[in-house]
């Protein structure tokens, strides 16, 4: 089943004062423009394709996002369904061909959750339940489905792990949600761990949580080589934590979460090309529904995106995803229009732009974040809906128009100006001065062709003996 949505918005004109006693006031005009106009992603001819809808012989309930393969399938888990209903290892073509690779029976794990791509080309994935002890194991497969386990978790060294993820080292980092710290086996379960594994599972416990009952998300391993991390709950008001933790296990504790900037952050978080962490809180923010925000490295805190439930999605419980076109995509799992949830994309200034509401029949619920194929569509999964309702894999194709122009920086050094501007790869755009706004046309100084997201380009002729000049970025082809 297929639906489309379609906008388009004029092109944006930038203007600009270059002597230097008014640059510091073209910051605030230049400001108000971006936020108030940019267009970002609104400008997208958009395609959603349900591939697959599950029926529970072939799985149920997916809740993990899809990984790409080194031979370009994507695989991906659900938590219940196949033929022990213990959830199930699946692959899928970019064309929506489907095979069930691997139904778990209890022994061999129970609730799968998120796969990752090892260096070996290999898939490593977390079952947070079953296995030996019954506490959830680590595996290793191959792209064929051929299973290896690779440790299981009794209790005291953890217990419900909640992925894993390859570090530098090529050592696996992961999260329990339980176990370690007060478990005792009965009415105890433990505040959870952070842990090593190598491939082979051999096992090192680094931090047995003591102020939390755990995390709920795999950990981002950032560019300075230290890993990142949320929990659900703890932290000052018990309402949940943003951490970062070494190699060797040394745990800071970076932000304490409030009900006013967004409770129980469940998902991983993403690193953006500024340096800075974006993530998701399930519940909090203005309207109490989750929200979407930013920490810098050094624990500075904002807020971009509060959710309201109807107009713009609720709960989102999925991690971002930083995608080719230099923004973040990411789901609710529940609001927006048709209140079965949404999916979104947003600049990193939270200009938040909603692309699918869900309903019954293109799925429901989708807890898990996206992924981008080599064609550059979008690809993730419901945990309900569909035809048999009880989940689907889907598509969704953007296609993105050429936005309108934004200045993002003027510079002025020995009589020249230089200008930067968002753009589109492949797109044409024209430079354009006057002297005075009453002036009839603006003239052309040169175009120039978008290699990246940005361009950069420098007007020659000197401006020091003019007493005013206008600029404008004009996109026009």
């Amino acid at each position: 089943m297929k639906t489309r949505f379609f906008s388009r918005s004029p092109a944006l004109i930038c203007r600009t004062h270059p002597p230097a006693r008014n640059c510091r006031g073209l910051a605030v005009v230049q400001a108000v423009l971006w936020l108030g106009l940019t267009a970002g992603v609104a400008n997208a001819d958009t395609t959603f394709t349900t591939l697959v809808s599950f029926t529970g012989d072939n799985g149920a309930t997916p809740q993990s996002a899809l990984v790409l393969a080194t031979n370009g399938n994507f695989y991906g888990t659900t938590a219940n369904g196949g033929l022990s209903g213990f959830g199930t290892v699946f692959k899928i073509t970019p064309a929506g061909a489907f095979t069930n690779l691997i139904s778990f029976n209890g022994q061999d794990g129970n609730l799968p959750g998120q796969l990752i791509k090892g260096n070996d080309g290999n898939l490593y994935g977390s079952t947070l339940n079953g296995g030996v002890f019954g506490f959830g194991n680590v595996f290793k497969m191959t792209t064929s489905g051929i299973l290896t386990s690779l440790l299981s978790f009794n209790g005291s060294n953890g217990a419900d792990p909640v992925g894993v993820i390859q570090g530098s080292d090529g050592n696996l980092y992961g999260i329990t949600d339980a176990g370690g710290l007060y478990f005792n086996g009965a009415d105890q379960t433990g505040l959870g761990t952070v842990f090593r594994t190598t491939t082979a599972g051999v096992l090192t416990n680094l931090v047995f949580f003591s102020e939390t009952n755990g995390a709920y998300a795999p950990l981002l391993q950032a560019k300075n080589g230290l890993f990142y991390g949320t929990t659900e709950s703890g932290g000052l008001q018990s309402t949940g934590s943003i951490f970062s933790v070494t190699g060797s296990g040394v745990l800071q504790t970076l932000f304490s979460s409030d009900p006013t900037n967004g409770t129980t952050p469940e998902a991983t978080l993403v690193q953006g090309t500024d340096g800075n962490f974006y993530g998701t809180s399930f519940n909090g923010g203005d309207f109490s529904f989750g929200s979407v925000f930013v920490l810098t490295p050094t624990g500075a805190f904002s807020t971009l995106v509060s959710f309201d439930q109807t107009n713009n999605g609720a709960n989102p419980a999925g991690p971002l995803l930083l995608a080719s076109d230099g923004n973040f995509y990411g789901t609710t799992s529940n609001g927006g229009t048709n209140g079965g949830g949404t999916v979104f994309s947003m600049t990193s200034a939270g200009l938040l732009t909603t692309l699918v509401s869900f309903r019954d029949t293109n799925g429901m619920t989708p807890l898990a974040g996206l992924v981008q194929g080599p064609d550059g569509a979008f690809y993730g999964t419901t945990s309900s809906g569909g035809a048999g309702n009880v989940g689907t894999i889907f598509r969704l194709g953007v296609v993105l128009a050429a936005t309108a122009p934004v200045i993002q920086s003027v510079t002025r050094a020995g009589g020249y100006l230089t200008l930067t501007w968002s753009s589109v790869q492949g797109h044409t755009y024209q430079l354009q001065s006057k002297t005075a706004l009453t002036q009839t046309g603006w003239t052309s100084l040169f175009s120039v062709t978008a290699t990246s997201t940005t361009t950069t380009a420098s007007d020659t002729n000197t401006i020091a003996s003019s007493p005013q000049r206008f600029y404008r970025v004009a996109l026009t082809q």
